[in-house]
């Protein structure tokens, strides 16, 4: 159940932003071997749920996530992900890395970057062909201030 580690409610209790929904979970770690590293992969396969902005709910249905820490990098990347809202469809790859580690000045926060390719968004105009892109996000999280900047 992602619902209770995935969602913020307002005061009056209701859903205000995060995911609401169940996953299935797949681990696999690995010990180091002899001047080796250790490896950890996730998968996390979501059959239906929601995301929720400001109190409005958007269902959504088939999110993969796959996630592996990178060793050489100290970072959690996301590989071979998707997830399809009503109908438009979003395969992405990501990285998420502490922030001191693209930046010295930095003392808390996060690194972000993600790539959709061949991103598929459903027209609502009958008719019409799905919109087909690609798109880049790169920004830092900082749990301090809290800000997300995004470019």
């Amino acid at each position: 159940m992602l619902t209770p580690f995935l969602l913020r409610t307002n005061d009056d209790g209701e859903p205000a932003l995060g995911v609401e929904g169940t996953a299935d979970v797949a681990l696999q770690m690995s010990r180091a071997e002899e001047n080796g590293v250790p490896e950890v992969y996730a998968a996390f396969d979501i059959a239906t749920g929601s995301f929720i902005a400001d109190t409005i709910a958007r269902p959504f249905s088939d999110a993969r996530l796959n996630i592996a820490y990178d060793n050489d990098k100290h970072s959690i990347e996301l590989t071979d992900s998707s997830i399809d809202f009503d109908g438009s469809r979003f395969p992405f790859t990501g990285g998420i890395i502490d922030l001191d580690r693209v930046d010295a000045d930095a003392n808390d926060g996060y690194g972000l970057d993600f790539l959709v390719r061949g991103g598929r968004f459903k027209s609502r105009e009958p008719g019409l062909p799905p919109l087909v892109f690609d798109a880049k996000v790169t920004g830092e999280y900082r749990p301090a201030e809290p800000h997300l900047l995004l470019d």
